[in-house]
């Protein structure tokens, strides 16, 4: 039983969320193989979501809607339903969702000619998609900003993108993004004129999307192989891959895709002078792609040419004014979001500038406020020395006015009791004779410590009251 079947089996036993979830697993798988199952299985996704009010499954059946129209060549439609689907996913905080939207909303921008849009959407996805890590997404993000590169005709930058995706994909062996990327970089190899290297891709890209059965990206590959062997005359080969990739398309129900066909099956009627037929192609694909700037520009483009070539000027003139119009109106939009781009720029290096010089005055702050703090700690430091200083001088003019005025009253006193123990005949008055002159001695040399203190110490005495340490070295 295959991957696809084993799922139809599950919705059919399903209900609630997990039908929801499994519905439109199913419906994403299908959108390069058979588009119409994909509106199927999303329509009633989203059917019973809103019955449910299952916000994700709300979001994944409009994102799955989206993709449909596009494929379908409905980007009005498409975008309708993308928008829903942004919003949904915002609701429920689902990051993934959002820039898996963004992607979306970066091709139908491509597909509407707004590559400026375009691009700043991709690189939003991508921005999420780095901060995820999900490899596969960023290499699908790549590859689609290398096609908005092709479209602007920078092939160089366009292959640097389509290799970065090739990359990734090749890591993680992601089948289906290699068809895609090996096509987009043989298409790059095809503007530089190398042929080997675009058929070396291009058939790659064949061999492993018709093993998926990836029918969205094989009648690409598939028409530009035709296009190929368009150029080297090889009308029969061109015609076969042509053709097969009409059919697939048609089976898709691509119609931008249908409408590119019509482009290629129209130069090769062209090549063989079958100007008629290429017209009829011409104007089928046009009825087809009228939703897509650039098939719809390329097709009046080559109207005007060929409508010129068969001398019918009337018709080749009403394709010219058409052509002229929407270029002019292609290149209005393109002028003013030149002007929003070099304001855009503007504002951004006015910005730098004003960083840069806010950055400047924090450094300039900084070494002021540095010298300020060097200046404060040295002034702290001068006034600490300065009260030490004051404080000395308190000490030593208290110790000499001490010594001055205590000595000269201890030596007299020292002397009459000095006398008295000469003159006392009375053994019991000895003892407090003995004291008075003990005390008198320990005065003395409490007055000669002080003197000698050179850095008095202070201990506490009581509460915040200090006293000078005795013991304190009378060196300092």
């Amino acid at each position: 039983m295959s991957e696809l079947a084993q799922k139809l089996n599950e919705i059919a036993d399903s209900t609630g969320i997990t039908k929801v979830n499994l519905l439109n697993a199913v419906a994403y798988s299908l959108h390069t193989s058979k588009v119409e199952k994909t509106k199927e299985f999303a329509l009633e996704a989203l059917k019973l979501s809103l019955e449910l009010n299952y916000g994700l499954g709300i979001a994944e059946s409009n994102k799955n809607l989206g993709i449909y129209f596009i494929v379908s060549g409905n980007n009005t439609k498409a975008e309708h339903h993308s928008r829903i689907a942004l919003k949904e996913y915002s609701k429920v905080k689902d990051i993934s969702g959002i820039a898996n939207i963004y992607n979306i909303l970066g091709v139908i921008e491509r597909d509407k000619g707004n590559l400026k849009e375009c691009i700043n959407f991709y690189y939003k996805s991508l921005e999420i998609r780095e901060k995820l890590g999900d490899k596969k997404a960023i290499g699908q993000v790549l590859d689609n900003i290398g096609n908005s590169y092709h479209s602007l005709n920078d092939f160089q930058k366009a292959l640097e993108y389509h290799q970065k995706a090739t990359d990734l994909f090749e890591e993680i062996n992601y089948k289906d993004g290699l068809g895609a990327s090996y096509n987009n970089i043989a298409n790059c190899y095809d503007k530089f004129k190398d042929s080997v290297n675009a058929i070396k891709y291009y058939f790659k890209a064949v061999k492993i999307l018709e093993d998926l059965d990836n029918k969205q990206y094989l009648a690409n590959a598939l028409q530009n192989i035709g296009n190929i062997y368009l150029e080297s005359k090889e009308f029969d080969d061109a015609y076969e891959n042509y053709i097969k990739a009409f059919n697939l398309r048609k089976e898709l129900n691509d119609k931008q895709g249908m409408g590119m066909s019509c482009i290629a099956l129209s130069n090769y009627q062209n090549k063989l002078g079958k100007k008629k037929e290429a017209i009829k192609f011409l104007l089928e694909g046009l009825e087809l792609s009228k939703e897509n700037f650039e098939i719809v520009m390329s097709i009046l483009e080559e109207l005007a040419e060929i409508y010129e070539q068969i001398g019918d000027l009337k018709n080749s003139n009403h394709y010219l004014k058409e052509f002229l119009q929407i270029q002019k109106e292609f290149f209005n939009k393109t002028r003013e979001e030149r002007v929003l781009e070099l304001k855009s720029k503007y504002e951004s290096e006015k910005k730098e500038k004003e960083n840069e010089i806010y950055r400047l005055k924090n450094i300039e702050l900084v070494r002021i406020n540095e010298q300020l703090d060097k200046a404060l700690k040295e002034l702290q430091e001068a006034q600490e020395k300065l009260v030490e200083s004051e404080k000395l001088k308190v000490f030593v003019a208290t110790t000499v006015t001490a010594n001055h005025e205590l000595n000269q009253p201890l030596a007299i006193i020292k002397g009459n009791i000095d006398l008295i123990k000469m003159l006392n005949k009375d053994e019991k008055l000895e003892k407090f004779i003995q004291t008075a002159s003990t005390s008198i001695f320990r005065c003395s040399e409490i007055l000669d410590k002080l003197n000698k203190i050179k850095k008095p110490k202070f201990i506490n005495y009581a509460g915040s009251v200090k006293m000078v340490d005795l013991k304190s070295d009378s060196e300092g």
